[in-house]
């Protein structure tokens, strides 16, 4: 799936729809548990219109857009848990100085 909505993208993307309460609910606990790194996106915002029209079968499914990843439906409470740990791990990385795999070495 190559798409330019997906690259460059930092924090996950879950699409969600405004009008369904359980929806809503769901997507605020995902954005709190996952400590930032998922962002809400309500379905008739321009990021969500143009990533349907590039993926006409998830269309009104809930999506999560983490990289190059997409996850849609139930598929998406299962990927949550990736999105954490990745976003954990690249915070660990950044606290440790590693840049490109590569830890500093001395002085």
């Amino acid at each position: 799936m190559d798409s330019p909505l997906l690259h460059g993208r930092r924090a996950a993307l879950l699409f969600f729809k405004r009008q369904c309460p359980p929806c809503v609910v769901l997507s605020r606990l995902a954005v709190v548990l996952s400590l930032g790194a998922v962002r809400r996106v309500p379905l008739d915002a321009a990021q969500a219109r143009d990533f349907y029209a590039q993926h006409p079968a998830l269309e009104g499914m809930p999506v999560l857009v983490h990289g190059e990843r997409v996850a849609a439906g139930p598929a998406v409470f299962l990927a949550l848990p990736r999105v954490v740990a990745s976003r954990a791990w690249q915070r660990l990385r950044a606290l440790g100085g590693a840049r490109d795999g590569h830890r500093p070495t001395g002085p």
